[in-house]
C-alpha cells in the first residue's frame, strides 16, 4: 500500500495563490503604465511634428524660404533621432516632411 498523499495546509496554499495573483497584478500594472508612457511620448512627438509642419506651411504661404527650410529640417531630424523604434507613424511623417522640404 502507498502512504496517503501529504496534505498541504490550506493557509499556505492560499498564501501561495495570493502571492501569485499579486505578482501577476503588479506585472499587468507595470505593463499598462509603460503603455501609457509610450502613448504620451508618441502624442508629444506627433504634436511637435504637426507644429513644425504647420510652421513650414505657414512660412511657405507667407513667401518665406531659405532659412526656414533648414530650421524645419533640423527640427524634424532632431525629433526623429529621439523617437522610439516602434514609432513608425512618426518616422513616416518625418519622411513625408523631409520630402516636401526638398
Amino acid at each position: 500500500m502507498q502512504p496517503p498523499p501529504r496534505k498541504v495546509k490550506v493557509t499556505q496554499e492560499l498564501k501561495n495563490t495570493h502571492t501569485d495573483q499579486m505578482t501577476r497584478l503588479h506585472f499587468k500594472h507595470q505593463t499598462e503604465c509603460d503603455l501609457l508612457d509610450d502613448m504620451r511620448s508618441y502624442t508629444l512627438k506627433k504634436g511637435q511634428l504637426e507644429r513644425d509642419y504647420a510652421q513650414h506651411a505657414e512660412a511657405e504661404a507667407g513667401g518665406k524660404t531659405g532659412a526656414t527650410h533648414c530650421t524645419v529640417a533640423a527640427d524634424v531630424s532632431q525629433t526623429v533621432q529621439h523617437s522610439h523604434p516602434g514609432d513608425s507613424l512618426v518616422l513616416q511623417l518625418s519622411k513625408v516632411l523631409r520630402n516636401e522640404l526638398l
